[in-house]
């Protein structure tokens, strides 16, 4: 999911990662997100190596519930990617966020790399990107792009974020990735459509959940909420100066599809390490 909105200032605890904003206040000064606590990504660091051990780490402790929960409770909601011409061509529009886990450090993280370059051989990635310390939710900004058949509304994105934020429906859903009678899984990865990313602007991702119908149900399931930020300036497609574009351009992994991009053997990092 993609947010493009207009003068928004950025800040996590630690040094954070794929998917624009406004400068306004958060929903309270230990959640504002303020520019410089974050590991920003440029050319000069295009790329770096997998370690492989992190999205090992990840695939099995995600098969222990209270190690999920406790997890997902003791670290914040976003990272942030930064698009540019020397990491990823035109026709790189897809990227694979990989989470992964620290056993020694008890860290999340998420390793993003094209979809094209995700193949069993490959030993490169964009870049790594610890998750946050803190869970952060939205400022708000007038919405744009009514036309786009991927817009949400503001209020729409920002309560997915907030699902997240929330213990108890953040753990209702993991409570249906461990039921027998659920197919939903905790996530290993997201496939992400950049197509409409601007290049060299950086952008933030935030754990979201969404709701879904399931056999007649609504049910819970992972999401992002992408803000494209950049410095302190408005870096909006439109021509408001207060704007925002959010599109829901992602999908959690697994589920895998059965054609096209979202097959199981186009996500070569888990082939390779057999998960």
């Amino acid at each position: 999911m993609k947010i493009t909105a207009t003068n928004y200032f950025l800040s996590l605890l630690i040094g954070i990662s794929f998917f624009t904003s406004c400068t306004t206040q958060t929903s309270s000064k230990s959640e504002e997100v303020q520019k410089g606590a974050v590991s920003s990504f440029n050319d000069e660091t295009s790329s770096c190596s997998i370690n492989k051990d992190l999205i090992v780490q990840w695939s099995e402790v995600r098969t222990n519930k209270d190690s999920v929960v406790s997890l997902f409770q003791n670290h914040g909601n976003s990272f942030t990617f930064t698009k540019t011409m020397n990491n990823m061509p035109k026709a790189d529009s897809i990227i694979h966020a990989y989470i992964g886990y620290d056993a020694a450090t008890n860290a999340l993280s998420f390793t993003v790399l094209t979809a094209n370059s995700d193949t069993v051989g490959n030993t490169s990635c964009l870049t790594f990107a610890p998750l946050s310390a803190q869970k952060d939710t939205l400022a708000s900004f007038e919405e744009v792009s009514e036309n786009n058949k991927d817009s949400i509304s503001w209020k729409l994105a920002n309560k997915r974020i907030n699902r997240w934020r929330n213990d108890n429906k953040r753990n209702k859903w993991i409570d249906e990735c461990f039921s027998p009678n659920d197919s939903t899984q905790v996530f290993q990865a997201f496939a992400i459509n950049t197509i409409d990313f601007e290049y060299g602007e950086e952008h933030q991702c935030f754990l979201s959940l969404k709701k879904v119908m399931v056999k007649g149900k609504k049910q819970y399931r992972p999401d992002l909420i992408i803000v494209n930020t950049t410095s302190d300036e408005i870096v909006s497609f439109s021509v408001s100066a207060a704007s925002a574009d959010l599109e829901d351009v992602t999908y959690p992994i697994p589920p895998y599809k059965p054609h096209g991009q979202l097959q199981q053997n186009n996500f070569g990092l888990l082939e390779n390490l057999n998960i």
